[in-house]
């Protein structure tokens, strides 16, 4: 299975936290309220994005954590190559 680059981007972007939803808006002071999520109206953040909202139809939405592994192992991996020959 091939992993593309914009895989790896979001992945690391889960990893990181920087997903943008309104609590990363918030810690950047783009808005001024708390950190609502606009669709269910609980407190949003990146795994609230990913799997903890509430809304009927993102609800039924899968996030298939498998290939968010797989894209994660191959990310290491490639970082671990890429300092080992150096």
């Amino acid at each position: 299975m091939q992993v593309t680059s914009g895989e790896n981007n979001s992945v690391m972007l889960c990893r990181t936290d920087l997903i943008y939803n309104q609590k990363r808006a918030a810690q950047c002071n783009h808005i001024e309220c708390p950190p609502i999520c606009p669709i269910c109206q609980k407190l949003d953040g990146t795994y609230h994005t990913l799997s903890g909202c509430s809304h009927p139809i993102i609800n039924k939405m899968i996030i298939n954590r498998h290939y968010v592994r797989v894209a994660g192992r191959k990310i290491l991996k490639a970082i671990q190559h890429r300092v080992h020959t150096c």
